[in-house]
């Protein structure tokens, strides 16, 4: 009898819980960009952007692909892979990040190591607007080689 209770509570918990009072951006992912793994010869609805500090800026597409939706026990329940292109010469690639909304913080955040300067580095996004027409916020790079954090600012609409 106990683990048939602890097996409803958990079918309770699992299927019950799920608090939709959190969610500011209701049109989310059919606004965030393409479903399915990146192919740059098919992306849709990206953000144009840019990404600035006091002595660079760049210019970019953000990208937003592979849309997951966690249902419960997660801190964040939505979570995307976002791409940022860059350009230099000839060559594009497109760096890879960890897009998620965080219930805590009530905000959507980004992680991802990047190669910067030739010194590998963490590029810490967090969004201060991101819904269906702009995005905008903040990235710390940690260069951990120089013990060095830079303050970047990144905006993006559509």
């Amino acid at each position: 009898m106990k683990n048939f209770l602890v097996l409803i509570f958990l079918v309770f918990l699992i299927t019950g819980c799920k608090d939709t009072d959190d969610d500011p951006l209701q049109d989310f992912p059919d606004c965030a960009g393409i479903e399915g793994s990146l192919n740059p010869y098919s992306i849709v609805k990206p953000y144009s952007g840019r990404i600035w500090g006091s002595d660079t800026v760049i210019y970019t597409l953000f990208i937003f692909t592979d849309y997951v939706n966690y249902n419960l026990l997660f801190s964040a329940e939505r979570s995307w892979n976002m791409y940022v292109k860059f350009t230099s010469g000839t060559t594009t690639k497109y760096q890879s990040s960890n897009c998620y909304y965080s219930f805590t913080d009530k905000k959507y955040f980004a992680w991802s190591g990047f190669d910067y300067r030739g010194n590998y580095s963490t590029w810490d996004f967090k969004f201060d607007v991101f819904n269906c027409s702009e995005l905008s916020g903040s990235i710390l790079v940690i260069q951990p080689e120089v013990q060095d954090t830079l303050e970047y600012r990144f905006e993006g609409n559509r």
